[in-house]
């Protein structure tokens, strides 16, 4: 599963950022890939930014990013978001569901009740 999301998602994002970079919005927060022209797309690590660095035009040029091991600076041509922002999330509704134990009268338990009790044909 992680890897056919690392060919086929991944892969797909990274061609649309190619043919539309305006749309490049990072911000704090946010999860991304670090380029690597060494490695194979499919071996670049998942970071999250943890701040923007701007250059002396006022246009962010580098981001601080926060790897399982160490933080990085690298300029934002070798960071590549992925396709949710931390402004995408906040708004997302939360769902929680109560944690319940199963009842004696639920299916599930009658059921495996039935089959353990009822002779193998």
């Amino acid at each position: 599963m992680r890897k056919r999301f690392r060919i086929e998602y991944l892969g797909q994002l990274i061609q649309r950022q190619k043919q539309n970079p305006q749309s490049l919005n990072i911000s704090e927060g946010d999860v991304v890939l670090i380029g690597d022209d060494v490695k194979k797309r499919l071996l670049w690590p998942l970071t999250r930014v943890i701040e923007l660095i701007p250059g002396k035009d006022g246009l962010v040029r580098t981001v601080k990013l926060k790897t399982k091991s160490c933080t990085r600076i690298r300029p934002i041509q070798r960071v590549f978001p992925l396709e949710l922002s931390v402004n995408d999330l906040s708004n997302l509704p939360v769902h929680k569901a109560p944690l319940t134990e199963p009842s004696e009268n639920s299916p599930s338990s009658n059921t495996l009740e039935n089959s353990l009790q009822s002779p193998i044909p």
